[in-house]
């Protein structure tokens, strides 16, 4: 997915950059840094792809998971930066010293070239996300989803659209009525969609890099899962966290029958530790602790749950 948007985007920044060059729209040279850093950050994002899969070491014992979403949050400072520190300075300098538009067709062959570009691109990310059916809420995976990079090809894709929408009718003002200050206008506004991109990727990879817990129905799923065991009389709760998209490390804390031994119960913590593995393979790293149930509630209490 992040390959195929990298070279599509490569292409159209150049096409982007030419237009821009033979025209002199501010809002042409705002589409095409704001393709360039499109591919920026999906180098970026290959490499924190590659990276955080290189298996744990001493130094590193629950791997090196996280590192994707160090990666993403750098992609945010990229947006923020250059897309939109560049795409803001031309557009006010093309609204201070207006130069006029010139072969307005080839804007808009390229815009027309690009939103395909663009719109099958984000298609791509949908469908690998599985939001490509009419029935899927977006707004909660993109509230809750813990894949960093699948949220930033995700949203390039929309600000790209929206950057293309703005773009053509920036400069379609401003080549209908002569003005090429609504050219600059549109890449004032370009530079406001980046940044807002730029914002929203951030807190999200803030708040990843902090840690989020699996997702409800995965933590209940893990609870039933483990109660199901006929050593255990209950399933307390647990704790979880994100180590990556698709790597969740979880400590459960349970209530095991009185009469199971030592022995019996290090067996039972085995058990349960290869069905919830089983039934989710993203959880590497499952820690059981016996405990009782009023003991749970303590450290709950505590925790301020």
């Amino acid at each position: 997915m992040v390959a195929i948007a990298l070279a599509a985007d490569l292409l159209i920044a150049l096409a982007k950059f030419a237009v821009a060059a033979a025209t002199g729209s501010s809002a042409m040279r705002s589409e095409g840094i704001h393709s360039t850093v499109d591919a920026l950050t999906e180098i970026v994002l290959l490499y924190g792809l590659r990276a955080s899969r290189r298996p744990s070491n001493q130094r590193h014992q629950f791997g090196f998971g996280r590192e994707i979403y160090f990666w993403n949050f750098i992609v945010s400072l990229l947006i923020l930066a250059v897309g939109a520190g560049v795409s803001l300075h031309d557009g006010v300098r093309q609204y201070l010293k207006p130069e006029p538009l010139g072969a307005p067709l080839a804007i808009y062959v390229v815009l027309a070239l690009a939103l395909l570009a663009e719109a099958a691109s984000l298609y791509g990310a949908l469908r690998a996300a599985g939001l490509d059916h009419p029935r899927q809420n977006w707004w909660r995976y993109l509230r809750n989803s813990r894949n960093a990079t699948s949220l930033t090809v995700i949203f390039g894709s929309i600000s790209g659209i929206l950057g293309l929408l703005v773009a053509a009718i920036g400069t379609g003002a401003a080549t209908w009525f002569s003005e090429p200050r609504f050219d600059g206008i549109a890449s004032i506004v370009i530079a406001a969609i980046l940044a807002a991109t730029a914002v929203m990727l951030a807190r999200n990879s803030k708040d990843l890099l902090i840690g989020l817990p699996a997702a409800r129905s995965t933590a209940d799923s893990i609870l039933s899962i483990t109660a199901g065991h006929a050593l255990v009389k209950r399933a307390n709760g647990l704790l979880s966290v994100h180590m990556a998209p698709d790597q969740i490390l979880v400590a459960i804390s349970v209530e095991f029958v009185e009469a199971g031994t030592t022995a019996s119960i290090e067996v039972a913590i085995g058990a349960i530790e290869r069905a919830i593995k089983q039934s989710h393979p993203e959880v590497v790293t499952c820690l059981i602790k016996p405990q009782s149930r009023a003991q749970f509630a303590q450290i709950a209490r505590g925790r301020g749950w």
